[in-house]
């Protein structure tokens, strides 16, 4: 009898500690679509002159594709997780003169961006979170003659940054989240997550 308790003492008690650390995996991946960024709202445009495109042109009919992301935190705590994330967006517009198309624009942005977010509410598998981040964007804008189809490009970097107020999290070591905030990451920003 002895002999069978400490068998199964032994292969009980790795299972335990392996199903104990499942509970709190300290590194997070994350892919995200955000509606409503930041690039999107602000009128980058004005900061970029391209030689090539003639006064009085107006940006018309403009579409965007929304941004995607990619993010890693690593959790210092239960609540507290810090990380990193990159995010590109890209949109298109038509260049207009006296009501003419003359041309298409092509916007790129690409942002690095350090991050932090904290849990206020933890209920298992749900969970509430606040973020904020700090970053770079580099803004790509290029022009396309619709005349002669010679191109010019310019680009320009600023400060950029995201203040997430509520973030909702569902899930545990796999699970998807919304959030609502201003930023980089949109007004609206959805994804899934993984922790390992």
């Amino acid at each position: 009898m002895k002999k069978i308790l400490l068998f199964s003492a032994l292969f009980l008690i790795p299972s335990l500690l392996i199903s104990t650390n499942a509970q709190y995996k300290k590194n997070e991946i994350e892919l995200g679509v955000g509606i409503f960024n930041f690039n999107e709202i602000i009128n980058i445009t004005s900061d970029v002159i391209i030689s090539s495109v003639p006064t009085g042109t107006t940006m018309e009919n403009s579409s965007s594709y929304g941004s995607v992301h990619a993010a890693y935190k690593y959790r210092i705590r239960e609540r507290i997780g810090v990380g990193g994330l990159f995010a590109f967006d890209y949109s298109t517009a038509e260049a207009m003169r006296y009501d003419i198309k003359i041309g298409d624009f092509k916007k790129r942005h690409y942002t690095l961006a350090a991050e932090a977010d904290f849990i206020y509410l933890n209920f298992d598998r749900f969970k509430m979170y606040a973020l904020a981040g700090v970053g770079a964007t580099l803004y790509g804008l290029t022009y396309t003659s619709a005349i002669n189809g010679e191109k010019d490009n310019n680009t320009t970097p600023y400060f950029t940054f995201q203040v997430t107020p509520i973030g909702i999290r569902y899930g545990e070591r796999f699970g998807g989240f919304l959030e609502v905030g201003f930023g980089y990451r949109g007004i609206l920003n959805a994804g899934i997550f993984v922790r390992l």
